[in-house]
């Protein structure tokens, strides 16, 4: 295998976490550049908006691998408790190596 391919094969980094307000162990999963870069110009104008696409993208069933949520529950979880998203939201942006200026930033605006 050349280095390039050794490079193309690393997969993104993925966690468990508990959300005790949801009875729940979730996984997640770092941002790709694509996923960070829309989750920056999102947070700029939407933040709300950022912070649900972001659950929808990176939040999965550790059990399954698959995707904990989809599109259809965008407007569902505008309606969660922000303190939860937001703590969600926080983790997925440490492991995708994102500080805490940065999420903070993106919760301002």
């Amino acid at each position: 295998m050349n280095l390039a391919s050794k490079i193309l094969a690393i997969k993104l980094k993925e966690e468990t976490m508990s959300v005790p307000e949801w009875d729940a162990i979730i996984g997640i999963r770092e941002m790709n550049v694509e996923q960070r870069l829309r989750f920056a110009e999102d947070a700029k104008k939407w933040p709300a908006v950022a912070m649900v696409r972001l659950l929808i993208t990176c939040a999965f069933d550790p059990e399954t691998g698959k995707p904990l949520f989809e599109q259809a529950h965008h407007d569902s979880l505008l309606q969660q408790p922000g303190a939860v998203v937001d703590r969600i939201v926080t983790e997925i942006c440490r492991i995708s190596g994102l500080g805490t200026a940065e999420s903070e930033a993106a919760e301002k605006n």
